[in-house]
C-alpha cells in the first residue's frame, strides 16, 4: 500500500511500530527485537501479541491479526488507510500534504463527515431546547446539582424533549435517511422503511455531549428525568457505536481509577468492574470515600481539594480487595480465613501475568497470616472455585468469563433482560461461547418459566454452570453499563473477524481494480457497521 516516494512510504520510514503500538498496548521486551503484550483485538489472559522492532510488523498468535504499523492503526482505530497515515504523521509531527481518497474511501470519509455534522447540529438543537419552557424540570435538576450557567454553556449541556419526532423533523433535511439511520441519534425497526420509521433515541433527558480529542461532538449521554422508570428507560443512556464513535477505553489510557458509591451496592459494583478491567490488563486503583457520601456529596461537603487528595491517595485495587475480604471475614478463625481466601482467589486468577499472580498470593498470605506455600497450592487447586469448602468445579463452569456471567445475570433480571435479550437474539453473540447452552435456555424462557431458572430444559453441565452463577454472584441489579461492556466483550471477536475478512477483500479488489466487487464489499462493510449500530440501540417505547 506504500511505494518509494509517496507520502505513506515517507511516514512509514520514520514510524517506529514499537512506539506507535506502545501507545495502545502495554509491551514488554521479550528477546533482542521482540516485544509482547495482550492483544488489543481479542480477549486473552496470556499475551500472544508480538511486535518485531527490526522488521516493523505485528502478529497475534491468538487471533492471527497481523500487518505493519498502518494495518495496526487501521484496526485499532477502525479507520481507513489514509486516516491511519495522517494519524501516524500527526503523532510524529510530519506536515500533512493535501489529502486524496480512493472512491470507496471518499464515500466512507463523506459518511463520517455527514454524521459529524449531524451531531454538531443536534448538539446546538439540544442546547436551544434547554432554554424552552418544556425544559423547566431539566434546568431545576441542573441547578440542584450545583451547575451554573457558565458550566452548562462550557460543556454544552442540553435537553432532549419528550418527543419521538422533534429532532428527526429538525434534521431530516440535513442528510439522507440512510445517513440518519447510521448517526446513532435515532431508533427504528429494521423492517420499517422510510424516514417516518425513525424516532429519537434520546427523549425527556438531560443531554451531555461527548467530544473527541479535537473537541468535535461525536456522541451523547442522556440522563432520564421521568418518574416512570418503565417508560423512561435506563437512567443513563449513551449513543451506540457509529462511524465516528468507538467505545474503546484502552485507546486513550491504561490507567483506571474506580470510584463507586461507598455502600454495599457500590462495593459490589466495584468488584464486578474490577473483574472485567483486570482481564484487559488495566492499571487499576480504587477510591474509598467515607460512608454515606457519594462523590457528588463528598465534593459538596469536603470540597474539590479534598476529593483531589482522595484521588491521589487511591489504593491499588488488590489492596482494596484484601481490605474488603478482611472486613467481611475477619481472619481470626480458620473458617473466616477460608472464606476470605475464597473471596480473593477468583480475583487473583483473573490477573494475566503469572508473576503478578504469585506476588498477590504472597501478599494475601502475609495479610491473612496464612502459609504462602499453602495459599499457592490452594490457588492452583481452586481453579475458579469460590465456595467455602473450595469445592471442585467442572471445567466447563470454570470457562465462564466475567462478561458471560454478567449476561446470565442480566437475563435473570427483569430490568436488564429486555435489552440484553434483544441484542443476544439479534446478533447470536452467545453462539460458540461456553455459556451458549445456558444463555440459549434463558433466551427461550418466558416470565413463568423464569420463576425457576434451574428447571429450564438444559443438560446437567449447563444447569451446574447456571447454578454456579446464581449461587456465587451477588444479587445486585446489573447496570446498563455492565450489560453494554459484556455484550461488547462477546461481540468483538465476531465483528473483528468479519471486518478483517471484508477489509482484506476490499484491499484485494482495490489492487485488482475490480470496481464492481469493491463497491459490493464496501456496501457490505457499511451494512455490517450499521447492523452493529442497530443491535446496540436501547429498548425504548415509541
Amino acid at each position: 500500500m506504500t511505494a518509494p516516494g509517496d507520502f505513506a512510504y515517507h511516514v512509514k520510514q520514520q514510524a517506529d511500530i514499537v512506539r506507535i503500538v506502545g501507545d495502545y498496548v502495554k509491551l514488554k521486551k521479550s528477546g533482542a527485537q521482540n516485544y509482547t503484550g495482550l492483544c488489543p483485538f481479542h480477549e486473552e489472559k496470556t499475551g500472544s501479541f508480538s511486535v518485531h522492532a527490526t522488521k516493523q510488523f505485528f502478529y497475534c498468535f491468538g487471533c492471527h491479526a497481523k500487518g505493519d504499523v498502518f494495518h495496526f492503526v487501521q484496526k485499532v482505530e477502525n479507520c481507513t488507510f489514509p486516516e491511519a497515515v495522517r494519524l501516524i504523521a500527526t503523532k510524529l509531527g510530519i506536515p500533512l500534504p493535501k489529502q486524496t481518497y480512493s472512491p470507496a474511501e471518499a464515500r466512507e470519509a463523506g459518511l463520517r463527515g455527514q454524521v459529524m455534522d449531524l451531531h454538531e447540529s443536534a448538539c446546538q438543537w439540544f442546547e436551544q431546547q434547554l432554554r424552552t419552557p418544556a425544559a423547566a424540570a431539566a434546568r431545576e435538576y441542573l441547578t440542584g446539582r450545583g451547575l451554573t450557567d457558565d458550566v452548562i454553556k462550557r460543556f454544552r449541556i442540553g435537553y432532549a424533549p419528550d418527543s419521538g419526532y422533534a429532532l428527526r423533523d429538525q434534521l431530516k433535511s440535513a442528510a439522507e435517511e440512510a445517513v440518519l439511520r447510521q448517526s446513532g441519534l435515532f431508533s427504528f425497526k429494521e423492517e420499517q422503511a422510510g424516514i417516518g420509521a425513525l424516532y429519537s433515541r434520546f427523549r425527556n433527558r438531560i443531554i451531555f455531549p461527548i467530544a473527541n480529542d479535537q473537541g468535535k461532538i461525536i456522541a451523547f449521554g442522556g440522563r432520564a428525568l421521568g418518574a416512570d422508570k418503565e417508560k423512561a428507560g435506563p437512567k443513563y443512556l449513551n449513543s451506540p457505536e457509529t462511524p465516528i464513535y468507538s467505545k474503546g477505553l484502552s485507546r486513550y489510557s491504561k490507567n483506571i481509577v474506580v470510584n463507586f458509591d461507598p455502600d454495599t451496592a457500590g462495593a459490589a459494583a466495584t468488584e464486578r468492574s474490577l473483574a472485567l478491567l483486570v482481564q484487559e490488563d488495566f492499571n487499576i486503583k480504587v477510591i474509598t470515600l467515607e460512608p454515606g457520601l457519594d462523590p457528588d456529596n463528598y465534593i459538596r461537603k469536603r470540597g474539590v481539594k479534598a476529593y483531589e487528595d482522595a484521588v491521589r491517595g487511591s489504593r491499588k485495587y488488590f489492596h482494596y480487595l484484601i481490605d474488603r475480604a478482611q472486613q467481611q471475614f475477619p481472619p481470626r478463625t480458620p473458617e473466616n480465613k477460608v472464606k476470605a481466601v475464597n473471596f480473593l482467589l477468583p480475583h487473583i486468577q483473573r490477573v494475566p501475568s503469572r508473576i503478578v499472580r504469585d506476588e498477590l498470593a504472597a501478599e494475601v498470605a502475609q495479610r491473612l497470616q496464612i502459609d504462602s506455600s499453602v495459599l499457592r497450592q490452594e490457588l492452583k487447586s481452586a481453579a475458579g472455585s469460590r465456595s467455602a469448602q473450595v469445592a471442585e468445579v467442572s471445567a466447563a463452569a470454570r470457562k465462564f468469563s466475567p462478561a458471560e456471567k454478567t449476561l446470565v445475570r442480566a437475563l435473570l433480571s427483569s430490568q436488564s433482560r429486555p435489552f440484553a435479550a434483544e441484542i443476544l437474539t439479534a446478533e447470536s453473540l452467545h453462539h460458540g461461547w461456553p455459556s451458549e447452552p445456558v444463555l440459549s435456555a434463558l433466551l427461550e424462557a418466558n416470565v413463568e418459566t423464569l420463576a425457576d431458572p434451574l428447571a429450564l430444559p438444559m443438560d446437567d453441565a449447563a444447569r451446574s454452570q447456571l447454578a454456579e452463577v446464581m449461587l456465587r454472584e451477588d444479587e445486585q441489579e446489573v447496570s446498563a453499563v455492565e450489560v453494554h461492556v459484556a455484550l461488547s466483550a462477546l461481540r468483538r471477536p465476531h465483528l473483528e473477524r468479519k471486518l478483517q475478512q471484508l477489509q482484506q477483500g476490499i484491499d484485494d479488489a482495490g489492487r485488482k481494480g475490480d470496481s464492481a466487487r469493491l463497491a459490493l464489499l464496501t456496501a457490505e462493510k457499511l451494512s455490517l457497521k450499521r447492523a452493529l449500530d442497530d443491535s446496540m440501540r436501547a429498548i425504548q417505547p415509541r
